[in-house]
C-alpha cells in the first residue's frame, strides 16, 4: 500500500534537499549522472514515486535534467555560483618539462598555489608531463574544474584548451598568437627600472649576463630590458658578456665571463643559473669587491641557498604564484572577460 500523498512528498522534499546539498558542497558535479530509480529508492529506502517526485522538485530548479533512455544527470550548464561552497579541484599542469629544478619557475609556482589554496578552498593537482599527454582528458578523468599552465607553454596547447572550452590560465612570460588567458611579468619594464637604478648608484660600467635559453620570450624580455637599462646609463652593451644557455648553467657561465678580456663589475642572472654561479664563485675563492661580480638575481626569496652572496635583485618574491589561483578563480565564477590577459608591474604592486 502506497502511503499517503502528503507523506511522499514529505519524503520527496527532504530527498531533494539532500541530494542539492550534494550538488552544492561538490559531492555531485555537473554533468554527473544520478543513479537509477531502483537505486535511488534502495539507498534512500523509499518508493520509486518518491524518487520520481524528488528529482521532479530538482528539475523544476534547474538542478537535473533529465534525458529520455540515459538517466537524469547535475545539470551540465548549472550557475557555477551554486557550488561556490564546495573545494575546487584545480590542475596545475608543467606542460612538456617531465624534471622540473628544485628552483625552477613551475616549483615555485607550485610552492605559492598550494600555499594559497586553503583560502580560496582549493585543492591542487600537479602534473610535469611531456608534449603527448592529453591535458583535457586528464581534466575529465580526474574531475578537475579549471587549470593552471606552466612549462613549455605554445599555442598548440593553448589553441586545443580554448576548443575544450574549459577554464584555464596561463601564468608566465609566452608569445602566443592564440588568444589566451594569460598572466605575466612585465620583465621588460620591471629590469630597465631595477637594473638601471643598480646601475646608477654602483656607477658600474660592464654588465654581464647569465641567463635561459634565447628562444624563451622571458629570456628575451630579460635581455631587452637589461639593454634598455645600460642604454639608460650610457653605457656601452657588449654581447659577448651575455650568455643565453638552454640548461642555465652557472659554473660555464661565469667561467665565460670572468675570463673575458675584461670581465664584468656586475652580472645578472637567472635563479636556475644561481646554484652554478655559487658554486664557481666557492671553487674560485671570489671576494666582494677582490674578483666577485656584483651578483644580481632576476628573482629571490629565502628559499635559495647562500643569501648573502645575492647583492641584489629583480624580484624579491614569485608575485604571480600569489595571485595566479585568485585569477584563475575570477576566470571560473566569470568575474573576468574572456580571454584574459595581465602583465603584472612592480609599480602596480607597490
Amino acid at each position: 500500500m502506497n502511503p499517503p500523498l502528503k507523506e511522499r512528498l514529505s519524503h520527496s522534499r527532504e530527498i531533494a534537499s539532500r541530494i542539492s546539498e550534494s550538488i552544492s558542497t561538490g559531492r555531485l558535479l555537473p554533468g554527473e549522472k544520478l543513479g537509477s530509480i531502483r537505486g535511488l529508492a534502495c539507498r534512500f529506502g523509499v518508493g520509486r514515486q518518491v524518487i520520481l517526485s524528488a528529482i521532479g522538485l530538482l528539475g523544476d530548479s534547474g538542478l537535473v535534467i533529465t534525458m529520455a533512455k540515459t538517466g537524469t544527470y547535475v545539470n551540465p550548464a548549472l550557475d557555477r555560483r551554486l557550488v561556490k561552497d564546495r573545494t575546487k579541484r584545480i590542475g596545475l599542469l608543467n606542460w612538456r618539462i617531465h624534471k622540473p629544478s628544485p628552483n625552477a619557475f613551475s616549483i615555485r609556482l607550485l610552492q605559492n598555489v598550494l600555499r594559497t589554496a586553503p583560502h580560496h578552498n582549493s585543492e591542487v593537482f600537479w602534473r610535469a608531463e611531456p608534449a603527448t599527454f592529453d591535458p583535457v582528458q586528464w581534466m575529465t578523468e580526474t574531475r578537475l574544474d579549471a587549470l593552471l599552465v606552466t612549462g613549455r607553454v605554445d599555442d598548440a596547447l593553448v589553441r586545443a584548451l580554448n576548443q575544450a572550452k574549459v577554464t584555464y590560465l596561463v601564468v608566465g612570460n609566452y608569445e602566443l598568437q592564440e588568444p589566451a588567458n594569460q598572466i605575466s611579468m612585465d620583465l621588460v619594464h620591471d629590469t630597465r627600472i631595477v637594473l638601471g637604478a643598480l646601475l646608477a648608484k654602483h656607477q658600474f660600467q660592464r654588465l654581464g649576463l647569465a641567463v635561459g635559453p634565447a628562444d624563451l620570450a622571458a629570456t628575451r624580455q630579460l635581455c631587452q630590458g637589461a639593454k634598455l637599462a645600460v642604454r639608460d646609463n650610457k653605457m656601452t652593451w657588449q654581447e659577448e658578456l651575455c650568455v643565453c644557455d638552454q640548461n642555465e648553467n652557472g659554473v660555464a657561465a661565469m667561467e665565460h665571463l670572468m675570463t673575458a678580456a675584461t670581465p664584468p663589475e656586475a652580472v645578472l642572472l637567472t635563479a636556475r643559473a644561481f646554484p652554478g654561479v655559487a658554486q664557481y664563485v666557492f671553487e674560485h675563492r671570489l671576494q666582494r669587491h677582490h674578483r666577485r661580480p656584483f651578483l644580481i638575481l632576476d628573482f629571490c626569496d629565502t628559499a635559495y641557498f647562500y643569501p648573502e652572496m645575492v647583492d641584489a635583485c629583480i624580484y624579491e618574491r614569485e608575485v604571480l604564484g600569489d595571485i595566479a589561483l585568485a585569477r584563475l578563480l575570477d576566470l571560473y565564477y566569470g568575474r573576468l572577460e574572456q580571454p584574459w590577459h595581465e602583465n603584472v608591474t612592480l609599480d602596480a604592486r607597490r
